[in-house]
């Protein structure tokens, strides 16, 4: 499985922010929250991926369909992701999406996008009990939803941001 991802991600010629989790219905609000008019945002050469079973949620989810050309062209999903080949996941990617809408949700997703060395986007409620406030330059980019986040997930995807 080793450069699978990184194979993809030259072969579909774009960046892409990572997004990983299950198919709780928490976990789809978070990203319709995050992308309420759909994926359309984004550049033909920008993409949101996503590992395991939140994909095919998110995919096949009412809200997705709202916007069904634009967010196929952008939104591949790849089904399950065992841990020890989730880094092979995240290294190609230019940064790491958690879109939470509430701290319990976050837990799991933030401790794998923070491990994962690469610029966090996330919101006020990701970053919620991990201690002192995390800032921009650790890494974590903490904006409200929909507008910051967007916007952060599109300036990681054309320039960069710091990890």
């Amino acid at each position: 499985m080793h450069g699978h991802f990184e194979r993809e991600k030259a072969a579909a010629r774009c960046r892409y922010a990572a997004l990983s989790g299950g198919p709780a219905r928490r976990n789809i609000e978070d990203f319709f929250h995050a992308v309420p008019a759909g994926l359309g945002f984004l550049l033909q050469d920008q993409q949101i991926w996503a590992a395991g079973s939140l994909g095919p949620a998110v995919h096949a989810d009412l809200l997705y369909k709202d916007y069904l050309s634009a967010d196929d062209a952008r939104y591949p999903w790849f089904g399950y992701v065992q841990d020890a080949a989730k880094p092979t996941f995240f290294v190609p990617a230019s940064c790491v999406l958690v879109a939470a809408t509430a701290a319990d949700g976050a837990r799991a997703g933030m401790a794998d996008a923070i491990a994962s060395g690469h610029p966090v986007i996330t919101t006020p409620h990701g970053v919620e009990g991990y201690g002192p406030p995390l800032l921009d330059d650790e890494g974590i980019h903490a904006g409200e939803l929909p507008r910051a986040v967007k916007d952060l997930v599109r300036r990681a995807l054309r320039e960069g941001l710091p990890s």
